[in-house]
This record gives C-alpha cells, structure tokens and sequence, in this order.
C-alpha cells in the first residue's frame, strides 16, 4: 500500500471536491474493458471542459463524475461522512495540519500504468493547489 501526507487546508479544500477529483482513474472493478465506444449522456448543459478541479457547472461534474475516480465521497444522506474510494483509509495528524491516505491496491490507469500515490501528489500540489490559491 502506498500513503500520502497532505495538509489540513489541502484536505478540507480537496473533500468539498471529492466527489470528481482530478486525474485519477476509473474504477478497477469493471468487467474486461473494449477499446472504442462511445458514452452517451443526456445532460442539461454542454460543459465547457471536463476539468473537476474548476468545476463550474452541473454538467461538468454530472460527465466528470462517470469519467474520473476519487479519494473518497461523500454519502448520499450526508450523515456517514467519506466512503472509501481510491483511498481504502486515511487518517488525520495529530496536529490537524496533515492526512494520510491508504491507497486501493491494484487500480491502473487505461494505459495500464499502476495508479500510485505520485499521482495523488501530482494531482493535490500540481493541479489542485494553484487552481485553489492554497
């Protein structure tokens, strides 16, 4: 398993936005994938990117959500917290000013590269953190 470090601002900014975070890979858990296709969705508006990190409409977070995988995500009823997504567990420094996160063994990327936590990394102080003003 691998772990991540993240500050508290970091971590309360980014699970507002778990629901669709940034570069991360769709689930493991699909049957055997097939090259091609096509994903058709009705939407009530056209997105102007497919970015989650700006999410700026419904209809980038309603296409987002069904292309990219998070950390974590928050329940439907809002009362169980995160479920564990990419993330198997995570827990809070001591201090409140970190997160370690457990990562999901076993999920690669549609290249078949490893999803590792570099890519976590990348994705919270390359993407997220300007994006944010963190």
């Amino acid at each position: 398993m691998s772990g991540f470090t993240i500050s508290r601002r970091t971590m309360l900014t980014g699970s507002a936005m778990l629901l669709a975070s940034t570069a991360m890979p769709v689930l493991g858990w699909a049957q055997t994938p097939k090259k091609g296709g096509r994903l058709v969705l009705a939407a009530d508006s056209e997105p102007r990117n497919l970015n989650p990190a700006i999410v700026a409409s419904n209809g980038v977070f309603f296409i987002s959500s069904k292309i990219v995988e998070t950390l974590a995500e928050a329940s439907f009823d809002g009362k169980d917290g995160l479920a564990p997504r990419l993330a198997v567990s995570w827990e809070g420094a001591a201090d409140g000013l970190s997160a370690t996160f457990k990562l999901r063994e076993g999920v690669k990327w549609h290249d078949g590269k490893p999803f590792t936590s570099a890519d976590v990394a990348f994705s919270a102080l390359q993407i997220w953190k300007p994006l944010q003003n963190l």
